[in-house]
């Protein structure tokens, strides 16, 4: 059989590449642009997704009475912002596409610096390991940087200079992409076999799993309606924090802490985040509904 090493140091963070190749297809230049044109709903929707979930995640996991790597897996998956799943729900909502997109564009440059830093607290918090990980803070972010930021700029150059090319492997790349986050989730799973067999852990994980989706996503709804923005900004940016990077928080489960057992949240958060977004949606649909209906 071959070794999960093998996953963790070569194809996983292959995966992950090439799924950031993909995103940085979707981008160009002017996505980055809305930051002049409509500054206030990007600058919320990008705190929102980077300092307030994170700090909602530390406070939940200071308050849940579960095992301490849960805590630490809820700090790490509320420190992976969202990718191509939290866009695709975006536009089959008919919410803000542009403001998803430009969201996605930002956190992904920025996570090689959030995403250390939220775990390393996480694990001087709630694992007693003194702020350690695996790598040191420079070497995790050089680690996440060639992970994510790269590939996101060779994307968006393919997409630049060979545009026919990078809009026809982007019709197929949304299946590509699931297909790869489902490897990544069920080769973790199978080598993992004896982290899952406690029905009590897992009911344990797939909580507080829930408990993060719900109390961001209504956080980010309320925060996003605190600035006065409009209801379909509101509902992207509640899908865009409530939907994360499963890739992302898997690799830096592996490689940035080198604990397997910390992918058990994330893994519970990847099934429920298929689901629990919808309801959000259904409700801000009626609601733009009822208020087209009033305005005639």
């Amino acid at each position: 059989m071959i070794p999960f090493g093998f996953f963790t140091g070569f194809a996983f963070p292959a995966t992950v590449f090439i799924i950031m190749v993909g995103m940085g297809l979707a981008l160009t230049g002017a996505d980055f642009r809305l930051l002049g044109r409509a500054p206030r709903a990007v600058l919320v929707g990008l705190s929102a997704q980077l300092i307030l979930l994170p700090l909602l995640a530390l406070a939940l996991a200071t308050l849940l009475p579960v095992d301490p790597l849960v805590k630490a897996g809820l700090v790490l998956m509320a420190a992976a912002p969202g990718g191509v799943t939290s866009n695709a729900i975006t536009l089959a909502a008919r919410a803000d596409v542009a403001l998803a997109v430009a969201l996605t564009a930002l956190s992904s440059l920025l996570v090689c610096i959030t995403l250390p830093f939220w775990s390393g607290l996480a694990l001087d918090l709630f694992l007693a390991r003194d702020g350690q990980m695996r790598l040191s803070p420079l070497e995790a972010g050089l680690s996440l940087a060639l992970a994510t930021v790269l590939p996101v700029m060779i994307g968006m150059a393919v997409r630049r200079f060979r545009p026919a090319f990078a809009l026809a492997v982007l019709a197929r790349f949304r299946m590509v992409a699931v297909g790869l986050i489902l490897f990544m989730c069920l080769t973790t799973t199978f080598y993992n076999l004896h982290h899952f067999t406690d029905l009590t852990v897992v009911m344990e994980n797939v909580g507080a799993a829930a408990a993060l989706m719900l109390t961001a996503m209504v956080g980010a709804a309320l925060y996003a309606r605190f600035w006065r923005l409009g209801i379909q900004q509101r509902l992207t940016i509640t899908i865009e924090v409530g939907v994360h990077n499963i890739a992302v928080a898997l690799l830096a489960a592996f490689t940035l802490l080198g604990d397997p057992t910390v992918a058990r949240l994330p893994l519970a958060y990847g099934l429920l985040m298929i689901i629990m977004p919808w309801f959000f949606v259904v409700a801000a649909r009626r609601r733009m509904k009822t208020d087209k209906e009033s305005a005639s």
